[in-house]
């Protein structure tokens, strides 16, 4: 599963890490086992979009549906959150 973040008001060529995890949206927690992913990149443009790639099973979902939460850090600074539904 392919999830698209987009930023804005990045630094252009700075190293930034995007985490994420998938949720399970009724329950609102982690799915189990826990799907996480991370990806780094160097914007070009101070705003933009990141493709973060999670791996994972789909059959084994159950029906269930998913939402992605990520975090975008500099530095281990976390300096962006979509966290929400």
């Amino acid at each position: 599963m392919i999830d698209t973040v987009s930023y804005k008001n990045l630094k252009p060529g700075t190293e930034y890490t995007v985490s994420g995890r998938l949720m399970d949206k009724e329950t609102g927690k982690d799915l189990n086992p826990a799907v996480t992913a991370t990806t780094k990149f160097k914007p070009t443009s101070a705003d933009g979009t990141v493709d973060i790639k999670f791996t994972l099973d789909a059959s084994k979902l159950g029906g269930k549906k998913v939402v992605a939460f990520e975090k975008v850090s500099e530095g281990g600074t976390v300096v962006a959150t979509h966290e929400g539904y």
